[in-house]
């Protein structure tokens, strides 16, 4: 699983929670940095936030879907700005499924490992 938040409170308790749950996470806390490890290797689920400095979740995922929509669509968004209508606009348009901050950590799970779960199932590498 990828992380990519600038928050790295989050990170940190994201990365540790899935960590001893048994699955193996790498983290970015730039969204550059997010996009550059999400287009080397493949991950089961990548967790963003939208709302990022420079370059934010959606053109992440924008970026992302034109080069590998398989991987644009294991995206899960985390983000605390359901009321900007941009940001409805885009969630509703892509169907990926979203978090709002603050989310229950047991329901996230719950997708990420239906995503896991729906990638191997494909026919995808190991757990990641």
């Amino acid at each position: 699983m990828l992380i990519i938040d600038d928050e790295r409170g989050l990170v940190d308790l994201l990365s540790h929670y899935f960590r001893k749950r048994g699955f193996e996470v790498i983290t970015a806390s730039e969204s550059k940095e997010g996009l550059k490890e999400a287009l080397q290797q493949k991950f089961d689920a990548i967790l963003c936030d939208i709302r990022m400095p420079g370059l934010d979740g959606r053109t992440l995922y924008n970026k992302l879907a034109a080069i590998d929509h398989k991987c644009a669509q294991s995206v899960v968004f985390i983000t605390g700005d359901d009321m900007n209508p941009e940001t409805k606009s885009f969630l509703a348009k892509i169907k990926n499924k979203y978090f709002l901050k603050p989310f229950d950590l047991e329901g996230l799970e719950k997708v990420i490992s239906e995503i896991s779960c729906a990638f191997h199932e494909d026919g995808g590498a190991s757990p990641r």
